[in-house]
């Protein structure tokens, strides 16, 4: 998944091609990952500002956002789709606290 490059004893990695499809291989014994329950513990304790109560969704988007999945761009959307899945749990507007 890492290839890592060593240059004047300096370590540079980076994701290989197809990383996608390894990860789900070896780290998740090819299930999906759930991206609604991941992204609901990474931004946690973070303040998101938003014009109206956000959802689930929206909290993927910050998700797809953070980490570079572009939803209109096809190639991205397609490893997005390979890697995650969004039918894991259901955070409704209730869920959030608004300050």
């Amino acid at each position: 998944m890492v290839e890592v490059e060593n240059t004047n004893n300096q370590n540079k990695a980076s994701l290989r091609d197809q990383h996608w499809e390894k990860a789900r291989e070896h780290l998740t014994g090819a299930d999906k990952v759930p991206v609604t329950a991941v992204a609901g513990f990474l931004y946690r304790d973070f303040a998101l500002e938003y014009d109206f109560m956000p959802d689930g969704e929206d909290l993927v988007n910050v998700f797809r956002d953070e980490f570079g999945y572009d939803s209109d761009d096809p190639d991205e959307r397609a490893e997005f789709d390979h890697l995650y899945t969004t039918d894991d749990i259901e955070i409704v507007n209730e869920d959030f606290t608004q300050i």
